[in-house]
């Protein structure tokens, strides 16, 4: 861990995990989750937490956080990621290791603005490649 202090490598394990001890001290149900993002042409190592609510479930990222701004286009603050889980779809992250893709959003004064790109996570996988040569 000393040799990744400063290049932010282990910021998300550290969220999740501090998320999941503050979160199970109010008793409620959260998973820490240890996978990779998916980006299409690459993998990332990462972490994040899975939350049981009253009839769903809700996917936590605090690492890769949405942002709020003001009416005049200045941050106003970050916001954990939360994607929406039903039962069926956390049985099969459970079962299976991949998510569904979560639509990206930020906030635009009080209104949820949805954006074009998009995130996938996968737990329990993860590609590590050689840099290609030209």
């Amino acid at each position: 861990m000393s040799d990744l202090k400063g290049k932010g490598a282990v910021e998300c394990t550290e969220r999740s995990a501090l998320a999941q001890q503050l979160l199970s001290l109010f008793g409620i149900e959260v998973y820490y989750c240890i996978g990779c993002t998916d980006f299409g042409n690459r993998q990332e190592c990462h972490c994040f937490n899975i939350v049981k609510r009253k009839n769903d479930y809700a996917f936590l990222d605090y690492s890769v956080p949405v942002t709020s701004y003001n009416e005049d286009g200045t941050i106003n603050a970050y916001y954990p990621f939360i994607g929406n889980l039903s039962e069926e779809e956390f049985l099969d992250f459970v079962n299976n290791g991949v998510l569904k893709d979560f639509k990206n959003y930020q906030y635009i004064g009080k209104e949820k603005q949805v954006l074009d790109s998009s995130r996938k996570y996968i737990v329990g996988s993860y590609t590590i490649e050689k840099e290609k040569t030209m």
